[in-house]
């Protein structure tokens, strides 16, 4: 339970962080204040563990369970040295996903900087956790369209991106994680 909240919160920071190093650049001051607001509520957890409702936290991740609150509690507190080192691997994921997306930008003619696509990748990060989608274009693609197309870009390129983004960085990594598994025999499983 402890690990999946972990993941969350410091892909949360990252995604954020991020996103706030790109809205500094493009003088987005709103998107700004609202990922530094993100990135203090998703830090708030390790730096007031104590007053996290672990009760209702367990209740909700993890029903019927019988994990001890102060257990939970004891172990919400991880080094400050490991948490930075996770959140920075984060951060280089997150970097790495959103170069793909400005690639994708730069293929189909979307007029937007790196720091742009850094800058509205936590909007778009959040809407993809909405789970509505049509053949598996949800709100992530949409929300992405609809900030390109803020920026200046044609409908029609902005969806052109969102959607090469999207096939570049679910499909294809898919098909190829499946292919390592099958063909690369019980080294490959493992």
């Amino acid at each position: 339970v402890l690990s999946t909240i972990y993941d969350k919160l410091t892909a949360i920071t990252a995604v954020e962080a991020m996103g706030t190093v790109g809205a500094i650049i493009e003088r987005e001051w709103l998107l700004v204040a609202l990922t530094l607001g993100v990135v203090a509520l998703s830090l708030a957890p390790w730096v007031f563990s104590q007053v996290v409702p672990w009760r209702w936290v367990l209740k909700v991740l993890a029903p019927g369970s019988d994990i001890d609150e102060e257990t939970m509690r004891a172990a919400a507190k991880p080094p400050v040295p490991l948490l930075a080192k996770v959140i920075l691997v984060s951060v280089v994921g997150w970097v790495a996903t959103y170069l793909v997306v400005y690639l994708s930008c730069l293929a189909t003619g979307v007029p937007v900087t790196f720091a742009y696509v850094l800058a509205v990748a936590p909007l778009a990060t959040i809407a993809r956790t909405i789970p509505i989608s049509a053949g598996g274009v949800g709100l992530g693609e949409l929300t992405m369209a609809a900030l390109f197309t803020r920026a200046g870009a044609p409908e029609e390129l902005a969806v052109r991106a969102a959607l090469l983004s999207m096939v570049l960085l679910v499909p294809i990594p898919g098909v190829i994680g499946v292919l390592m598994l099958t063909l690369g025999g019980a080294r490959g499983k493992s």
